[in-house]
């Protein structure tokens, strides 16, 4: 069996990211005519609107780890980039878990 290419990973990966901004655009705007439907609900019950808006950021969060974990697969191969990319995740992560 041929092993596919690294161009074609590169176009699946990135495939894979433009599905999951689709789908959380598509989400996120779902989520926004819920909450103008009836604003009055929203009013009276702001913390339940809160913690479904807080789950569904986990899951957006999920979604964008997919292609992301496909792509430090693929260029773990890649030693000078691979680590540089590693480096800035880390950092990423760290950095918006420490906001105050």
């Amino acid at each position: 069996m041929k092993p596919i290419s690294w161009r074609v990973q590169l176009w699946f990966i990135a495939l894979g990211y433009a599905a999951v901004v689709a789908v959380a655009a598509g989400l996120l705007y779902e989520r926004h005519l819920q909450e103008l439907n009836p604003p009055a609900d929203v009013e009276a019950y702001g913390g339940m609107y809160a913690g479904g808006d807080a789950l569904l950021e986990i899951f957006i969060a999920c979604l964008f780890m997919v292609p992301t974990v496909f792509l430090v697969w693929g260029t773990a191969r890649f030693d000078a980039f691979y680590t540089t990319f590693v480096q800035a995740l880390v950092v990423a992560f760290y950095s918006c878990g420490n906001r105050h």
